[in-house]
């Protein structure tokens, strides 16, 4: 068979195609496809598709572009953002490191040295000492001590362990601790006393995030947070006197005591002035030992009506009992009111009773006969003085005042048959 004849014969060209294993592509399948009536088909196809396309490398690349430079535009507004949530939460931190501080003080009755304070407050706080001594940041914490403080004695530092002596006027009772959330401290800056006055001043009267006026160490201040703490504010002063002003015969000294109302001792001086710590437990007992007042010792307000100065617990102990003030002593110009003759009746009848008096007499009745002449006198005297009711009244509860004193004053009497 020849070309023409093979072309011309379809059972030929079949013959060859099976030959070849080649077949027709089948018809596309087809699927249904809505219309928005829900009832029409569609026809999908690959064909159909054919217009689409992914995206090229070129707009990959573009899109990239501007998701690094969005991220570049906030990434410093969020940096600082985020520093300013570290400094903040270190600001809050610092407060409650010298909250713990005052707190541990206050309990202890110690004030501890710059070395040991990291484990007296996490000991307080409840923390680690490392995270006392550290910030958040990995940073460390300093604690800076004014290098003029004096507590205890003209001479005395930290630690400070209150007794019974007290403190003088604590001076310059000043205490930072510092840290920085960037960049490390200046090598100025370490736990302890201050390397000299003029480093701690300038510290200390820094504005936040400024450095300190005249300062030439360095450091970046903005970095840098500081927590302040006035030692001075923990104390309050104590004025203890005796009457008669001598530290002789010792059975008219009054003693006093701290904490502890068994541990009490005679006044060191006259009079006696000193600080003590708030919270103390002062107690004042007389010269055998009793104790006759203990009290908490609370912050002395300061006032600004002139010159500063403070209200201090202040005792005096006379003729075997401590009280408010002086009341006994001799004074040509002393003018009495009625708190100093409700402080005579409160002494009278805390004072034992006279085992030599008779009758029925006692300390309630006379006190009673001295109110009731008192009473009648000032209603004499309101009315101008008039004879009558109100001048017998008068007469007649002075002459019963006088009868049961004479009685209950008779030391001549006998106690028994």
């Amino acid at each position: 068979m020849n070309m023409n004849q093979f072309q011309n014969s379809g059972s030929g060209r079949a013959t060859f195609l099976r030959s070849l294993h080649i077949s027709r592509p089948a018809p596309a399948r087809q699927e249904p496809r809505p219309t928005g009536n829900g009832d029409a088909p569609y026809t999908f196809s690959l064909a159909s598709q054919a217009g689409r396309r992914a995206f090229s490398l070129i707009e990959m690349l573009g899109v990239l572009v501007v998701i690094v430079i969005l991220a570049l535009a906030i990434l410093p507004a969020l940096m600082k953002q985020a520093d300013m949530t570290a400094r903040d939460v270190e600001v809050k931190s610092q407060q409650s490191i010298v909250g713990g501080l005052q707190t541990c003080v206050v309990k202890t009755r110690i004030i501890p040295g710059a070395d040991t304070i990291p484990q007296a407050v996490a000991a307080q706080l409840g923390w680690l000492t490392a995270d006392v001594t550290s910030n958040a940041r990995g940073q460390p914490r300093y604690f800076i001590v004014d290098p003029a403080l004096r507590v205890g004695t003209s001479t005395g530092t930290l630690p400070y362990v209150q007794n019974t002596n007290g403190s003088i006027l604590p001076v310059n009772p000043r205490l930072m601790v510092i840290s920085s959330m960037g960049q490390p401290l200046p090598t100025a800056v370490s736990s302890g006393p201050a390397t000299s006055a003029a480093v701690f001043e300038q510290i200390w009267n820094s504005a936040d995030k400024v450095a300190p006026t005249g300062w030439t160490s360095g450091g970046v201040w903005e970095d840098i947070v500081i927590q302040r703490l006035n030692l001075g504010l923990l104390f309050t002063q104590v004025i203890l006197n005796n009457s008669p002003a001598s530290l002789t015969p010792t059975n008219k000294l009054g003693r006093y005591s701290l904490d502890n109302t068994n541990n009490h001792v005679f006044l060191p001086s006259v009079p006696f002035s000193a600080y003590f710590l708030k919270g103390t437990a002062l107690g004042l007992h007389s010269s055998a030992g009793a104790l006759q007042v203990l009290q908490v010792l609370q912050d002395c307000p300061q006032l600004t009506n002139g010159a500063p100065y403070f209200i201090s617990p202040s005792y005096v102990y006379e003729q075997g009992l401590w009280r408010g003030k002086l009341f006994m002593a001799p004074n040509s110009g002393l003018v009495r009111c009625g708190s100093d003759l409700q402080a005579a009746y409160e002494v009278f009848m805390s004072g034992p009773p006279n085992v030599y008096k008779v009758g029925s007499v006692t300390q309630n009745t006379l006190t009673w006969s001295m109110y009731l002449f008192m009473s009648n006198y000032v209603n004499w005297a309101s009315a101008d003085f008039p004879a009558g009711a109100l001048a017998t009244a008068v007469t007649d509860s002075q002459e019963a005042m006088a009868a049961e004193l004479g009685v209950y004053s008779d030391k001549k009497a006998q106690v028994g048959p």
